[in-house]
């Protein structure tokens, strides 16, 4: 397991304000006149068209559902302490349309998804919690794998989510230090076209697969995870059609103590047979420095 010294933030530097305590009975989201909700500063945000501000928000804890827009970032104090509570909300914080930071702040209780990342944003979230939405930790939309358009999470918690911990559609990702825990399905789940590396990650515990993937028009790098405990198997590899390839490299990973098999690669292409169908495998998933161990099947399945 990654953990993360939870540091406070000095408050001092930022564009606007928000502190749900403050005593001033006047806002205008100054450090001596905060806002009292994140919602008011984005909203201010948004009305006069600024760009590029930068929101601190003291600890507390915040029961509001959030859009983030105009390339704007947000710094919790704590992230134990700075709570986006989203109780009877659809999503907690939606990217709408933006180049946005999110750090240092716990985001929970969603009824449906936590993070919602539109097709046109490009994301970061650094030393967050994400847990216990009432399906997705993280949804990130189809999009294309331009850089503009990057999602990125690092050095965070993604945990007790009632389905998948991430569900991303095609994008560029970096998934990078994270802990990836007791999600009811997937840990980590990466449709077709998808572009990155997932890497350094504590991923167990999650209620199907550690990490799932398409592997069509992937080309990922899925390199020095701890993917462990995982209720089926450590990873899963779906193949549709041998007509859609992609590109794989599996290295210096631990996947061990999975109920099922260390990686199974599930071929539902309906066209080749299992030798064939290895032999696809095998020039398109290389393999290297893994320790793959006591995984309850066999270590690596082909079907």
């Amino acid at each position: 397991m990654y953990l993360f010294a939870s540091i406070p933030v000095r408050a001092a530097g930022y564009d606007f304000y928000v502190d749900k305590n403050s005593s001033e009975t006047a806002e205008n989201g100054s450090e001596q006149q905060p806002w009292k909700t994140i919602g008011s500063a984005l909203g201010y945000i948004e009305n006069h068209n600024l760009e590029n501000r930068h929101i601190f928000i003291k600890s507390g804890t915040y029961e509001e559902s959030i859009e983030i827009k105009n390339d704007t970032d947000l710094t919790g104090e704590s992230e134990p302490n700075t709570i986006i509570d989203a109780s009877g909300s659809r999503n907690a914080v939606n990217f709408d349309s933006t180049s946005s930071q999110l750090k240092n702040i716990t985001v929970k209780n969603a009824q449906s998804t936590n993070i919602v990342v539109s097709a046109k944003s490009k994301a970061t979230i650094t030393n967050c919690t994400i847990k216990n939405a009432g399906k997705f930790g993280v949804e990130v939309e189809k999009s294309t794998t331009a850089s503009k358009y990057k999602f990125t999470i690092t050095k965070s918690k993604i945990s007790d989510n009632n389905s998948k911990g991430f569900h991303l559609s095609k994008r560029k990702i970096s998934i990078t230090k994270n802990d990836v825990l007791d999600n009811g399905e997937e840990g980590i789940d990466l449709h077709s076209g998808q572009k990155g590396t997932v890497s350094e990650n504590d991923i167990r515990g999650n209620g199907e697969s550690g990490i799932e993937l398409v592997l069509s028009g992937a080309n990922l790098k899925i390199k020095k995870n701890k993917i462990k405990n995982n209720h089926t198997q450590g990873i899963t590899i779906q193949v549709y059609s041998s007509k859609k390839k992609g590109k794989v490299k599996i290295s210096g990973n631990t996947i061990e103590k999975n109920r099922d098999h260390g990686v199974r690669f599930a071929n539902y292409t309906h066209s080749l047979g299992p030798q064939k169908f290895k032999i696809f495998i095998d020039k398109y998933v290389k393999f290297s420095g893994n320790a793959i161990s006591d995984n309850r099947e066999e270590e690596i399945y082909y079907e």
